[in-house]
Protein backbone atom coordinates (compact mmCIF):
# COMPACT_ATOMS: atom_id res chain seq x y z
CA UNK A 1 0.00 0.00 0.00
CA UNK A 2 1.16 2.96 -0.85
CA UNK A 3 0.74 6.58 0.86
CA UNK A 4 0.72 9.44 -1.36
CA UNK A 5 2.67 12.41 0.11
CA UNK A 6 1.05 15.24 -0.92
CA UNK A 7 -1.98 14.12 1.34
CA UNK A 8 0.50 13.29 4.24
CA UNK A 9 1.52 16.08 4.02
CA UNK A 10 -1.64 18.07 4.19
CA UNK A 11 -2.94 15.81 6.84
CA UNK A 12 -0.07 16.74 8.97
CA UNK A 13 -0.65 20.59 7.99
CA UNK A 14 -4.37 20.28 8.90
CA UNK A 15 -3.58 18.82 12.53
CA UNK A 16 -0.79 21.17 13.36
CA UNK A 17 -3.68 24.66 12.04
CA UNK A 18 -6.26 22.88 14.54
CA UNK A 19 -3.74 22.53 17.24
CA UNK A 20 -2.47 25.93 17.17
CA UNK A 21 -5.77 26.99 16.91
CA UNK A 22 -6.42 25.23 20.08
CA UNK A 23 -3.55 26.35 21.69
CA UNK A 24 -4.09 30.22 21.00
CA UNK A 25 -7.55 29.42 21.95
CA UNK A 26 -6.86 28.17 25.56
CA UNK A 27 -4.21 30.84 26.38
CA UNK A 28 -6.66 33.05 25.68
CA UNK A 29 -8.89 31.71 27.65
CA UNK A 30 -6.19 31.73 30.95
CA UNK A 31 -5.07 34.92 30.26
CA UNK A 32 -9.10 36.26 29.96
CA UNK A 33 -10.13 34.70 33.49
CA UNK A 34 -6.74 35.46 35.08
CA UNK A 35 -7.69 39.31 34.21
CA UNK A 36 -10.56 39.47 35.58
CA UNK A 37 -9.45 37.41 38.87
CA UNK A 38 -7.13 40.54 39.07
CA UNK A 39 -9.95 42.68 39.61
CA UNK A 40 -11.65 40.99 42.33
CA UNK A 41 -10.39 42.46 45.79
CA UNK A 42 -7.88 40.40 47.55
CA UNK A 43 -9.02 37.93 49.68
CA UNK A 44 -12.09 37.70 49.09
CA UNK A 45 -12.05 34.09 48.73
CA UNK A 46 -12.96 33.67 44.74
CA UNK A 47 -12.12 30.24 43.01
CA UNK A 48 -13.14 29.26 39.20
CA UNK A 49 -15.11 31.53 37.05
CA UNK A 50 -18.90 30.03 36.77
CA UNK A 51 -20.15 32.65 34.24
CA UNK A 52 -18.74 35.17 31.87
CA UNK A 53 -20.37 37.42 29.69
CA UNK A 54 -18.63 40.65 27.71
CA UNK A 55 -19.21 42.85 25.20
CA UNK A 56 -17.48 45.62 23.93
CA UNK A 57 -19.15 48.82 22.17
CA UNK A 58 -16.52 50.68 20.66
CA UNK A 59 -12.56 50.70 20.82
CA UNK A 60 -10.11 52.55 23.13
CA UNK A 61 -11.13 56.02 24.98
CA UNK A 62 -14.44 56.65 24.09
CA UNK A 63 -15.32 52.79 23.88
CA UNK A 64 -17.71 50.88 26.21
CA UNK A 65 -17.83 47.48 27.94
CA UNK A 66 -20.81 46.10 29.73
CA UNK A 67 -20.51 41.95 31.52
CA UNK A 68 -21.16 40.14 34.13
CA UNK A 69 -18.40 37.61 35.70
CA UNK A 70 -19.74 35.08 38.14
CA UNK A 71 -17.21 33.34 40.76
CA UNK A 72 -16.80 30.46 43.15
CA UNK A 73 -16.13 31.77 46.83
CA UNK A 74 -14.32 29.22 48.69
CA UNK A 75 -16.07 27.61 51.81
CA UNK A 76 -13.41 29.44 53.91
CA UNK A 77 -14.32 32.72 53.06
CA UNK A 78 -17.84 32.79 53.12
CA UNK A 79 -17.56 31.74 56.68
CA UNK A 80 -15.22 34.45 57.71
CA UNK A 81 -17.99 36.73 55.71
CA UNK A 82 -21.05 35.80 57.29
CA UNK A 83 -19.17 35.29 60.83
CA UNK A 84 -17.79 38.63 61.11
CA UNK A 85 -18.53 40.86 58.01
CA UNK A 86 -16.78 44.07 59.90
CA UNK A 87 -13.22 42.01 59.67
CA UNK A 88 -14.01 40.57 56.41
CA UNK A 89 -14.30 43.83 54.77
CA UNK A 90 -11.67 45.25 56.49
CA UNK A 91 -9.10 42.71 55.31
CA UNK A 92 -10.70 43.17 52.28
CA UNK A 93 -10.60 47.15 51.95
CA UNK A 94 -6.30 46.88 53.22
CA UNK A 95 -5.25 43.84 50.92
CA UNK A 96 -6.19 46.52 47.81
CA UNK A 97 -3.61 47.50 45.92
CA UNK A 98 -3.76 49.78 42.53
CA UNK A 99 -7.12 51.12 41.49
CA UNK A 100 -8.85 48.57 40.77
CA UNK A 101 -8.76 46.62 43.76
CA UNK A 102 -9.68 49.03 46.23
CA UNK A 103 -12.98 48.48 47.17
CA UNK A 104 -13.20 50.60 49.97
CA UNK A 105 -17.22 51.31 50.10
CA UNK A 106 -19.03 48.42 50.83
CA UNK A 107 -23.57 48.51 50.99
CA UNK A 108 -25.42 45.63 52.60
CA UNK A 109 -28.25 44.41 50.56
CA UNK A 110 -31.11 45.28 49.85
CA UNK A 111 -29.60 47.50 47.12
CA UNK A 112 -31.89 50.17 46.60
CA UNK A 113 -30.04 52.91 44.63
CA UNK A 114 -30.15 56.62 45.32
CA UNK A 115 -30.96 57.26 41.26
CA UNK A 116 -31.94 55.11 38.75
CA UNK A 117 -30.15 54.64 35.73
CA UNK A 118 -30.78 53.97 31.69
CA UNK A 119 -33.62 52.64 29.80
CA UNK A 120 -33.97 49.65 32.18
CA UNK A 121 -35.07 51.93 34.96
CA UNK A 122 -38.43 53.05 33.50
CA UNK A 123 -40.10 50.22 33.83
CA UNK A 124 -39.01 49.50 38.07
CA UNK A 125 -41.11 51.24 40.69
CA UNK A 126 -39.22 53.95 43.32
CA UNK A 127 -38.02 52.45 46.15
CA UNK A 128 -37.67 49.03 44.90
CA UNK A 129 -34.26 47.19 44.67
CA UNK A 130 -31.77 47.49 41.84
CA UNK A 131 -31.59 45.12 39.08
CA UNK A 132 -28.82 44.03 36.60
CA UNK A 133 -30.32 44.39 33.62
CA UNK A 134 -30.49 48.32 35.48
CA UNK A 135 -27.25 48.64 36.50
CA UNK A 136 -25.50 47.16 33.62
CA UNK A 137 -27.35 49.33 30.68
CA UNK A 138 -26.99 52.65 32.99
CA UNK A 139 -25.40 53.96 29.04
CA UNK A 140 -27.50 52.34 26.96
CA UNK A 141 -25.11 49.35 26.61
CA UNK A 142 -27.53 46.57 28.23
CA UNK A 143 -26.56 42.66 27.00
CA UNK A 144 -28.58 39.25 27.63
CA UNK A 145 -26.92 37.38 30.48
CA UNK A 146 -27.97 33.25 31.12
CA UNK A 147 -31.44 33.82 33.41
CA UNK A 148 -29.53 31.84 35.81
CA UNK A 149 -27.55 34.37 37.24
CA UNK A 150 -29.81 37.76 36.37
CA UNK A 151 -32.09 35.78 39.06
CA UNK A 152 -29.30 35.05 41.34
CA UNK A 153 -28.14 38.80 41.24
CA UNK A 154 -31.53 40.17 41.47
CA UNK A 155 -32.15 38.02 44.13
CA UNK A 156 -28.98 38.98 46.03
CA UNK A 157 -30.21 43.32 45.15
CA UNK A 158 -33.54 42.36 46.73
CA UNK A 159 -32.96 40.80 50.39
CA UNK A 160 -30.34 41.00 52.82
CA UNK A 161 -27.17 39.19 53.02
CA UNK A 162 -25.42 39.83 50.54
CA UNK A 163 -22.84 42.82 49.98
CA UNK A 164 -21.83 45.40 47.30
CA UNK A 165 -18.45 47.34 46.76
CA UNK A 166 -17.77 49.70 43.86
CA UNK A 167 -14.10 49.85 43.01
CA UNK A 168 -12.31 51.90 40.58
CA UNK A 169 -12.73 49.30 37.35
CA UNK A 170 -16.00 47.58 38.38
CA UNK A 171 -18.47 47.07 40.85
CA UNK A 172 -18.38 43.43 43.01
CA UNK A 173 -21.09 41.49 44.20
CA UNK A 174 -20.96 38.86 47.21
CA UNK A 175 -23.31 36.46 47.73
CA UNK A 176 -22.20 34.29 50.70
CA UNK A 177 -25.60 32.37 50.40
CA UNK A 178 -24.57 31.23 46.87
CA UNK A 179 -21.16 31.10 47.46
CA UNK A 180 -20.55 33.28 44.56
CA UNK A 181 -19.62 36.38 43.69
CA UNK A 182 -19.75 38.63 41.09
CA UNK A 183 -18.01 41.14 39.02
CA UNK A 184 -19.93 43.74 37.16
CA UNK A 185 -18.52 45.81 34.60
CA UNK A 186 -20.30 48.85 33.37
CA UNK A 187 -18.74 51.86 31.53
Amino acid sequence: MKVRPAKSWLKRLGIGVVLAVLVIWAGYTALSNAFYHGRMPEHAGVGRILYKRVESFGFGPGGNETGLVIFRMNAHAVKRLQSDPDAFFQKVSESGSGRCHRFRSWTETPFVPEQRWGEASRSVEPGSPATIEEITNQYGFGIRFNARYVRMLNDSFARPGSYLGSGGCGSVVLMPEQRAAAYIIVG
